[in-house]
């Protein structure tokens, strides 16, 4: 479920938003979640993001010790009535972070499905 929906975001702790933001807007738009993320700040690190009206500001700069844990947050607070976001647990303690993306439909049956497994597997980010 999680290949065929082509919904894995990696971001390693030097990247930029400028970088990660194209990715993040295929990511919902293979979801049908038509988004407009518009950057600026120094360095473009910086974004308004708007989702069907509704809109959140994000932040990244690696050098500022942002945590991506906290895009994805803002990211999920828009899309909540459609999809979410959740991390990867293998991603904590490493250098980056790692993302899968569904439908709360996908979500829903994945964990009636396998349950324990899939918390052991991913942790849900609430904005």
């Amino acid at each position: 479920m999680l290949y065929d929906a082509g919904a894995d975001l990696v971001v390693d702790w030097r990247s930029s938003l400028q970088d990660v933001t194209p990715i993040i807007a295929t990511t919902l738009g293979r979801l049908r979640i038509e988004t407009s993320i518009d950057l600026f700040g120094e360095d473009l690190n910086e974004a308004t993001m708007i989702v069907a009206g509704k809109t959140s500001d994000i932040k990244y700069v690696a050098g500022d010790d942002d945590d991506f844990d906290t895009v994805i947050a803002a990211i999920n607070s828009l899309i909540r009535s459609t999809a979410s976001f959740r991390k990867f647990r293998s991603c904590e303690g490493t250098d980056g972070w790692r993302y899968a993306a569904l439908s709360n439909d996908s979500w829903s049956q994945l964990d009636s499905t396998y349950g324990p497994t899939v918390d052991t597997i991913f942790v849900a980010l609430d904005d």
